[in-house]
């Protein structure tokens, strides 16, 4: 029911596994970092891998069932190993947070400021059930309107490294992705707006009353947290409904 979060490192992946002790922790979820581009509006425009950001296959650690279970496992995983990252967010310096002290503004990164961020986001969603593990959370939820999937970019320090390049779905230089919006976080299916256990009628009943609406305060019914009730949303539903 807590969510523990640590950084995989700022000093790229080494080719030695296991050496971003406690990021490597299975229960732990691992934050490693992104360079961050957005748009003239401040919107999201692109991520890819921080040059320095660490991750890895560890040596010390099993895989767990939700990682293990993963579709490119086989392919881009860590065998039996436990691979972290889980998550990425923001973590380059030169596109980080920006910080004032005193009178003089600068600009902070590392993966000591995406593993805030990401704590952050747990604490917003605030749905961790008592006995749930935080890491597993994100692995149920992970479906494309909940990620930025981090497909460019790599964290090696030498050639002809392995794990530490980016691609498509899960790598360990960003894990699973960057978040987009807060249903990554909250334990139950996302899609079950009145967490019934069940995606039914019900949800869509719910779903159409909000139907074209927009602002902050829709809560659980704008599914995929873009601001915005609409096509997308229903699509979300339909394509869990049934499940429980």
């Amino acid at each position: 029911g807590m969510a523990v979060v640590a950084g995989t490192g700022d000093s790229g992946t080494s080719g030695v596994g296991g050496q971003s002790w406690p990021a490597d922790i299975p229960e732990v979820v691992a934050a490693s970092g992104t360079s961050l581009q957005i748009n003239n509006d401040n919107t999201w425009a692109n991520e890819t891998v921080w040059a320095n950001s660490g991750g890895g296959c560890s040596t010390t650690y099993s895989a767990s069932a939700w990682q293990s279970s993963l579709s490119n496992w086989a392919s881009g995983g860590c065998g039996g190993n436990r691979a972290f990252g889980d998550l990425s967010a923001d973590a380059d310096p030169s596109t980080g947070a920006a910080i004032v002290i005193g009178s003089s503004w600068f600009l902070v990164g590392g993966t000591s400021l995406s593993s805030p961020l990401i704590a952050g986001m747990f604490a917003l969603g605030n749905d961790l059930a008592a006995g749930t593990t935080a890491s597993s959370v994100l692995y149920q939820n992970a479906h494309s309107s909940a990620l930025h999937d981090t497909i460019s970019g790599n964290d090696c320090l030498g050639a002809g490294q392995q794990h530490c390049t980016a691609g498509s779905g899960f790598d360990t230089p960003t894990g699973l992705g960057a978040p987009r919006g807060l249903t990554l976080f909250q334990s139950h299916l996302p899609e079950d707006f009145n967490q019934d256990g069940h995606i039914n009628l019900l949800d869509f009943s719910m779903l159409a009353s909000k139907y074209g609406q927009s602002g902050d305060s829709l809560g659980r019914v704008d599914a995929n947290q873009d601001g915005t009730v609409n096509l997308l949303d229903f699509s979300l539903l339909a394509s869990r409904y049934g499940s429980e």
